[in-house]
């Protein structure tokens, strides 16, 4: 590698990269229950990505829960990844705030 390359290298390993250069740190796909759906199906045997790339996405912390946004897996045993919106459930008033927004858009059906 070109001491350019190392040093890019460096950088995006150390979580550091340089701005405008897209990244995937390794994550690791674990299993999971689903509480409720709101629109659409889980598939059978599915895994849960973690999905941060270029900081944005949600990092899963295992024993944590979620409200998780996802689009189907495209090819069967593909990984589920969350996407942007997807968030921590906790009692902080960000929290409440989105889960009243989800709320309205999907109203429960019990």
């Amino acid at each position: 590698m070109s001491p350019e390359d190392t040093k890019l290298m460096e950088a995006i390993s150390s979580g550091n990269p340089p701005l405008n250069v897209a990244f995937l740190p390794p994550t690791h796909p674990a299993d999971f229950s689903v509480l409720r759906v709101l629109k659409g199906t889980v598939p059978e045997h599915a895994l849960l990505q973690s999905a941060v790339q270029n900081c944005s996405g949600v990092h899963l912390e295992e024993g944590g829960d979620y409200l998780i946004f996802a689009n189907r897996p495209s090819m069967a045993g593909d990984d589920i990844a969350p996407i942007k919106g997807s968030f921590k459930l906790d009692d902080s008033e960000y929290t409440q705030d989105e889960l009243r927004k989800v709320e309205f858009l999907f109203p429960s059906k019990r």
